[in-house]
């Protein structure tokens, strides 16, 4: 992808191309690593694990698509007020490797936000 378009270099339909722009969305990658190494997560709490200030609104909109999308499951418990908890599905576990590897990458480069 180049500057969130398509990069005409890779083929139409490529899964490659899938892959990416489902990972690349804003707080995608951190909702998922996080969800793998804490587990079912309530909504604040994992709102408090993003790196920065992110919106209630903006991880309430992410953590919808990546529902859509299939890689997290929401349960909500019926109480006043709902408590709703995060988990990720088969799909969303099949990350873990990629994570895991850009973890050991950003390990080894020493950088911290």
């Amino acid at each position: 992808m180049i500057d969130g378009k398509l990069d005409p270099r890779i083929p139409a339909g490529c899964p490659m191309d899938f892959v990416i722009r489902l990972m690349s969305g804003r707080w995608t990658p951190h909702i998922l690593w996080a969800l793998s190494n804490n587990g079912p997560t309530r909504f604040g709490e994992l709102r408090r694990l993003m790196p920065g200030k992110a919106s209630p609104k903006a991880m309430s909109e992410r953590l919808q698509k990546m529902e859509a999308e299939g890689l997290v499951h929401r349960h909500a418990e019926p109480s006043k007020p709902p408590e709703v908890t995060y988990s990720l599905t088969d799909r969303g576990r099949d990350t873990d490797e990629i994570l895991r590897s850009m973890h050991r990458v950003a390990e080894q480069w020493g950088e911290t936000a």
